[in-house]
């Protein structure tokens, strides 16, 4: 759920029902819901919730360091010198248990199953392993996937032990984790968006007012959208086309209601008056004009109706998808030049 920017109150919402209305039928089915979840959570061993990740498929194509990169590549060669290989290599007489519980010494074991790792991976706010549980975690300010950083920490915090007989706590390679991915995410350059002269010959304006056409684009694996939109003034021939990116957005349809908010932000900092807000999301048009709040769009929806008040007037109304495909591109072309 995104907070309002403007200062709209809080309200208390009941977010199994779209209605953001409880009632005593929706409170006992999510409650036998949530229960479910935890059988079948404590039936499921850590082994299978793992076995269908596709580690050759995320190791080279995945937005990490080169060094990174090399390490995961090593887990995969099974290079890492932990005890099995080294044992199965000749250099150790005996096994090598692990530091922690003693069990043998894996890959498998030191990244996945030892219960120390278990703890980590129960509070990383990562969509690794599948299944998490339905927790609320804060934001951590890091847009990349931080999987594979937590893999080294937990790598680097077993040498510690071995070497130098220091110990840290899950809550440490969290942290850590998070550290080194938002110090590396920092450091990349920042790609400019370069949008392409498109064709506006099914576009019309409407007399006199003034015509915004948004769209947003989104990506389910990082949660991240982009947003587009068009402005067309009654006086002027030319559009002015403009594009920009969010982070953590959970919906499509709280991408689509962004994308709109951004525009009216604009407009109105243009003081413009006459709004005429064109979107092909029809769920979120009806939103807009019956007043209702989806529970994942309350504070932006209040965002937009505040800032609808400061205009002389403004129309929300649909446009067809093929009559909006110069904001659909703006959006699209936004998303894709995201490259963190």
């Amino acid at each position: 759920m995104r907070p309002s920017r403007l200062g709209a109150g809080d309200k208390y919402v009941w977010s199994p029902n779209a209605s953001a209305v409880y009632s005593t039928t929706s409170g006992y089915f999510e409650a036998v819901k949530q229960q479910e979840l935890v059988e079948a959570r404590e039936q499921q061993n850590h082994q299978d919730r793992f076995q269908n990740f596709n580690w050759i498929k995320n190791v080279w194509s995945v937005k990490t360091a080169p060094k990174i990169q090399i390490f995961l590549w090593n887990i995969l060669q099974d290079a890492l010198p932990l005890g099995m290989a080294l044992q199965r290599r000749g250099i150790m007489t005996h096994p090598v248990t692990c530091a922690r519980c003693r069990e043998p010494e894996t890959a498998d074991h030191l990244f996945l199953h030892c219960r120390f790792a278990k703890r980590v991976w129960s509070n990383v706010p990562t969509t690794y392993p599948p299944s998490p549980p339905p927790v609320c975690f804060p934001p951590t300010g890091v847009a990349i996937n931080i999987f594979f950083w937590v893999c080294w920490c937990i790598w680097t915090a077993r040498n510690l032990i071995i070497f130098e007989n220091r110990t840290l706590d899950p809550n440490d390679i969290i942290f850590n984790a998070l550290r080194l991915a938002r110090e590396w995410q920092e450091a990349q350059p920042i790609k400019h968006i370069e949008t392409r002269n498109l064709s506006n010959r099914s576009i019309h304006t409407s007399t006199g007012l003034t015509t915004l056409y948004t769209d947003a684009a989104w990506r389910a694996q990082d949660k991240t959208a982009g947003c587009g939109w068009i402005i067309y003034t009654p006086h002027s021939e030319d559009a002015r086309k403009v594009a920009t990116t969010e982070m953590f957005v959970a919906t499509p349809l709280m991408a689509e209601a962004l994308a709109v908010r951004e525009a009216l932000l604009q407009v109105k900092a243009e003081h413009l008056s006459n709004i005429c807000c064109k979107s092909d999301n029809q769920v979120l048009i009806k939103a807009l004009n019956s007043n209702q709040h989806p529970v994942e769009l309350y504070g932006i929806n209040l965002d937009i109706e505040k800032l609808a008040s400061s205009f002389s007037s403004i129309v929300f109304s649909y446009v067809p998808r093929n009559l909006n495909f110069a904001a659909d591109a703006l959006a699209k072309s936004a998303l894709y030049a995201l490259n963190i």
